[in-house]
């Protein structure tokens, strides 16, 4: 398509153009057809003439080259609104004007722009200066906005001063700006709309691209990726498509994607969701009005009509037919629905766009039987719509005009406001032509590329000159960019360069005078700036059942000390976890795993000696392991190569583990509950914690937690030197609760020891604890290593914690969550990056 786009210029230009010898700043691709232009263009001329085509660019050479046969006497002509010419467009214009035919231009005398300037040199004119009516110049108003909806916000206060059709003009050099706009406008509000709008940009085009993708992703053996199809089902026309007996048929596909969360797969044949609708979503169906069979035979349409055709694509004609039967899919149970073409005024020409010029494209290709690779295919599909824009054409007598900037040629209005007005909007940022690069335009005799954005400049000061009253309105902002970072939108230079003229005109600088439009937001907006304000009442009946129910267990004391916003969440709120499909490795599922393995690999041992070397078997362990995994949600869903890695990784980590166990140990207790019940601040509150393994070793009994990802592990001294001196805070507000999570960050592991000695001194005197980190070869990080257990200093201080200290950080937690006014944010801001709550939580 670039090289047809060439070959196109080329024949406007009037150029033969020469092959280019070993061309630089091209990709490799390009560079044989550079080579070999002059060839290229030889038999594209002969087959065109052969079977009788033409293009329009050779027709304009035609014309151009036979233009002197025509007979003029007599026949009046005016040439009006060109500005920047085409070889051919000069030769025939040049012609007619030699003829008598009158040509009209709408610039200074005094200040003739280059194009036209040029144009008078090559003719060797004369000009005859016909003064407009009015000399006032422009009143320019410049007005910096904070986003686009400040920009149609301030629009509509300007358009809303009134007048007639000709009186006003919104333009807008970017046409993504017309759908907020319209939408911003007064009801009833008549509305001229005359621009191309682009294809690639529009709701219909939006369902084909994501079917293509459904399709570039599919995998024979496994099937469609399910982020696409559920993209496919979420799409507005497929979501309001009805079901057989007229229902809402987006109910069944939200029943569709919670079901494919729920099962877990990231890929899957077609075939296999017809069992996901089965007799559990039965009920639910049948109080929505649905029945199984009607649900079934809703997604399987979908699948025949939208979804399968696009698998045996393999030619443009068989791509035009696919893409008829989408729109007729989508359109078919609405034709002739009353009221149909109000409501979507705009889709319904964006879909005649469609069936008018992108169908017929296709269709009428010479290749259209031809066989192409799918992805190509694809690409050309979109390539073409990429260069396709949906032309709006209205009665430019009625109501208000919204224009794009070129089609303003030759008209004026009293107002006109102009919208987005900034760099690489206007003038637009052109890719550069990776087949013909700047530096290569005049080895084959075309103009440079400079021109382009001498002929936006015309058309957009003639506009302004033309107008007794000028907004020019830009964004100021900061926005990501395509490379990740952040940058800052400029004013366009358009807008400087008339700023400047206007500080000539007037002599004093105007920075003062451009209008900066405020965001301002009403107090509603702003939460309290640490938390969400607490229901005291449902926070203690919560805590109160808990305690007199299963008991309080670590993680939900961690949660709050971690995140009071976390802990309302998933406790007060009850929100849970979402379910989605499986495509890491999930932690928490993998840890469950572990654990269960560990656990039925010591359940032998239990209440008896385990000896590290004689009884250690790693391939039980891992036989353990890949059962578990097996009948877990990580077996069922990973793909196979993630899997291997799993278990590879696992493998190993498990094997190092029994490699460094020391012993003999006395396997005491596995996986086993227990409670505690603590007078604290007036009442009985219950604790509760479930330990993974108990060892003796010797007279000392250890507390073992696996542990199978990342945790701040306590360090060497931290008992000593921070934990033991550890006091309540005086107050409940955020920073006493940080500053406890510095103290102490992590309760788990104290309240297992508490937990287990029941708090007696003769048990605390001989138990300590420790994480065992797996994925460190299971090294063991204990609270206080058993060695120093024995020292008589620690072993006072420890009791002392265990007995006073940690009772009294309990009540105070208790206390905090129970009367602090608010839930606070995070205690620490690196906790919200892998927090489940994030994406709607105000405070992350």
């Amino acid at each position: 398509m670039r090289l047809a786009s060439l070959l196109e210029e080329l024949y406007r230009e009037l150029k033969e153009p020469p092959s280019v010898p070993y061309p630089e700043g091209v990709p490799e691709e390009a560079r044989p057809l550079l080579e070999d232009l002059h060839e290229i263009w030889g038999d594209y001329e002969a087959r065109l003439q052969a079977q009788g085509f033409t293009t329009p660019g050779r027709r304009f050479k035609e014309v151009a080259s036979r233009v002197s046969d025509l007979e003029l006497e007599g026949t009046p002509f005016w040439i009006v609104g060109f500005y920047a010419l085409t070889a051919s467009e000069n030769r025939i214009l040049k012609h007619l004007w030699e003829g008598g035919a009158e040509v009209l231009w709408q610039a200074q005398t005094e200040d003739l722009p280059p194009l036209y300037r040029r144009w008078k040199e090559d003719w060797r004119a004369e000009l005859q200066e016909v003064k407009p009516r009015r000399e006032t110049p422009t009143r320019v108003h410049l007005i910096e906005a904070y986003d686009l909806h400040s920009e149609v916000l301030r629009a509509k206060e300007t358009i809303g001063k009134g007048g007639g059709p000709d009186a006003q003009a919104l333009v807008l050099p970017d046409p993504a700006a017309l759908i907020p706009l319209l939408h911003e406008l007064p009801e009833g509000q008549e509305v001229n709309v005359t621009l191309g709008y682009p294809l690639e940009r529009t709701t219909i085009f939006a369902l084909i691209e994501q079917l293509m993708r459904l399709q570039e992703g599919q995998e024979p053996s496994r099937g469609y990726y399910h982020r696409d199809y559920l993209a496919v089902i979420r799409h507005p026309f497929i979501k309001r498509l009805p079901t057989p007996s007229g229902r809402e048929g987006r109910i069944v596909l939200h029943l569709l994607e919670e079901r494919i969360r729920e099962r877990g797969r990231p890929y899957f044949h077609l075939e296999e969701l017809k069992g996901l609708i089965d007799g559990r979503a039965e009920a639910f169906l049948a109080s929505e009005g649905f029945s199984l069979e009607e649900a079934s035979l809703f997604i399987q349409e979908i699948h025949r009509r939208v979804v399968l055709p696009w698998r045996d694509v393999r030619t443009a004609g068989q791509l035009a037919g696919c893409l008829r039967e989408v729109v007729r899919f989508v359109l078919g149970p609405f034709i002739g629905e009353e009221g149909q073409l109000e409501r979507y005024p705009l889709e319904n020409e964006f879909l005649y766009c469609l069936e008018t010029q992108i169908i017929p494209a296709l269709e009428g290709s010479l290749f259209r039987d031809e066989p192409i690779e799918q992805g190509l295919l694809f690409n050309l599909l979109r390539r073409l719509v990429a260069l396709t824009r949906t032309p709006f054409e209205g009665q430019p007598l009625v109501g208000l005009q919204v224009l794009g900037l070129l089609e303003t040629r030759l008209l004026s209005f009293e107002r006109v406001v102009v919208l987005d007005l900034n760099e690489g909007t206007l003038p637009s940022h052109e890719d550069v032509d990776p087949l013909m690069p700047p530096s290569l335009r005049p080895a084959v005799g075309l103009p440079e590329r400079e021109r382009e954005e001498e002929i936006v400049w015309y058309h957009f000061e003639r506009l302004l000159r033309s107008s007794a009253e000028a907004y020019l309105i830009w964004q100021s902002a900061v926005a990501p960019s395509e490379e990740g970072l952040e940058s800052k939108t400029s004013r366009s230079r358009f807008v400087e360069r008339i700023l400047w003229e206007e500080e000539k005109r007037k002599g004093r600088t105007l920075e003062e005078e451009v209008e900066r439009l405020p965001l301002t937001l009403p107090s509603s907006c702003f939460l309290a700036s640490e938390g969400i304000e607490k229901d005291l009442g449902r926070v203690r009946a919560f805590l109160m059942a808990r305690a007199q129910g299963e008991g309080i267990s670590p993680s939900l004391l961690n949660t709050y000390l971690d995140c009071p916003l976390r802990f309302y969440y998933r406790y007060i709120l009850g929100l849970a976890r979402p379910v989605d499909v499986l495509e890491e490795t999930d932690a928490g599922i993998l840890g469950g795993v572990i654990h269960g393995a560990m656990e039925d690999y010591f359940r032998p041992f239990l209440r008896r000696t385990y000896h590290p070397v004689a009884d250690r078997d790693p391939g039980r362990l891992i036989e353990l392991f890949l059962r578990h995994l097996e009948g877990s949600r990580l077996g069922e869903t990973l793909s196979p190569e993630k899997r291997f890695f799993v278990e590879e990784a696992a493998k190993f980590r498990l094997r190092k583990y029994l490699e460094g166990m020391k012993g003999p140990v006395w396997i005491e207790a596995l996986e086993r509950p227990f409670r505690l019940t603590l007078s604290l601040g007036g009442s009985e509150w219950t604790f509760y914690g479930k330990v993974d393994r108990i060892d003796r070793r010797g007279d000392l009994r250890v507390i073992l937690d696996y542990k199978t990802g990342y945790v701040e592990p306590p360090g060497a001294n931290a008992f000593l030197e921070k934990i033991s001196a550890l006091r309540p805070p005086a107050g409940l507000d955020y920073e006493d609760l940080r500053g406890l999570k510095r103290g102490i960050e992590d309760l788990q592991l104290h309240l297992y020891v508490l937990l287990v000695s029941q708090g007696r001194e003769e048990e605390l005197r001989r138990t300590t604890a420790a994480y065992v980190m797996l994925q460190e070869q299971g090294e063991e990080k204990f609270l206080l290593r058993p060695e120093k257990l024995r020292d008589g200093a620690l072993q006072r201080l420890w009791i002392q914690w265990f007995r006073v200290g940690l009772p009294q950080i309990l009540q105070y937690l208790l206390r905090h969550i129970l009367e602090a006014p608010l839930y606070f944010r995070a205690t620490d801001d690196g906790l919200c990056r892998s927090c489940d709550y994030e994406p709607s939580c105000h405070f992350a």
